[in-house]
């Protein structure tokens, strides 16, 4: 601090030096929370990152498991449809031969 700021205080004798102490642990308190309040943003900033990281994390992980059950499903309905085409099949295979033996006793009696 300049001189000319003590000079007048110190001329008011113990008043005038209690107010340049006072002066003088305001502006240490001052530098002090300043550095408490950044080392406080930066905690946060730093916890902020950490939680960021952990809801990606459990992001990836539920699209990962909707993935694997979009695909179990397609998977699931695929073979529903090939099981359906092979009844089908054996459904028509069934009629067919019904018939031929159908006209077999037919042509029997």
């Amino acid at each position: 601090m300049p001189e000319s700021i003590f000079s007048p205080l110190l001329d008011f004798g113990a008043l005038g030096i209690f107010a340049c102490f006072l002066i003088w642990q305001h502006i240490r308190m001052q530098k002090r929370v300043d550095t408490l309040v950044d080392m406080f943003q930066t905690q946060l900033r730093e916890c902020e990152d950490k939680q960021d990281a952990r809801i990606e994390a459990i992001r990836s992980t539920y699209q990962d498991l909707l993935d694997r059950k979009s695909s179990s499903e397609i998977d699931r309905q695929q073979n529903l449809d090939e099981v359906q085409d092979a009844i089908k099949k054996i459904n028509t295979n069934v009629d067919f031969l019904m018939r031929i033996q159908l006209g077999a006793k037919k042509e029997g009696d």
